[in-house]
């Protein structure tokens, strides 16, 4: 219901209610006692009704705004992550097909939030200050290898022969 919908259908539960209040006064009027108090009674019930209806739609209206706010937060998150890609472990902020920033933890993106990564002192390496964790990139992976090569078992020379 949009709020133009709920005010007026409040509008309407309380000119139902002045109606009710209405007839109330006319019977109370009446000299036929017997059905003055049968049509009390039933206008009564009729009173406490639009009341309980008054309620769930003041209730139907706070959950409505309610939903509209966690769908914009929903919409505004994805917006958010679709100008970020991952890559080599991390999160690069891309403007269409061409990288302008990064890198940014992959976690505090998912999040919403947007915490560059801070460099170790290897390069390559990164570790994020908010989730105490850290990252490495290709970069650093083919730094490694270069400077730890894979050590040959056997041979006349080796330890293990």
């Amino acid at each position: 219901m949009t709020p133009i919908e709920i005010s007026a259908a409040i509008q309407a539960g309380k000119a139902a209610f002045d109606t009710i209040r209405g007839l109330a006064e006319t019977v109370n009027k009446s000299e036929n006692a017997a059905d003055a108090l049968q049509t009390t009674t039933a206008i009564a019930d009729l009173g406490a009704r639009v009341t309980e209806m008054q309620s769930a739609i003041y209730q139907l209206s706070h959950d409505n705004d309610e939903l509209r706010r966690h769908l914009a937060a929903a919409t505004d998150l994805d917006n958010f992550k679709k100008r970020y890609r991952y890559e080599e472990s991390v999160c690069w902020k891309y403007d269409g097909d061409r990288r302008i920033d990064g890198p940014f933890c992959p976690n505090c993106v998912d999040e919403g939030k947007e915490y560059r990564l801070n460099p170790g002192a290897t390069m390559g390496t990164y570790s994020c200050v908010v989730h105490k964790v850290g990252f490495e990139t290709a970069e650093h992976q083919r730094r490694r290898a270069d400077y730890y090569p894979v050590p040959r078992r056997g041979g006349p020379n080796s330890w293990m022969a």
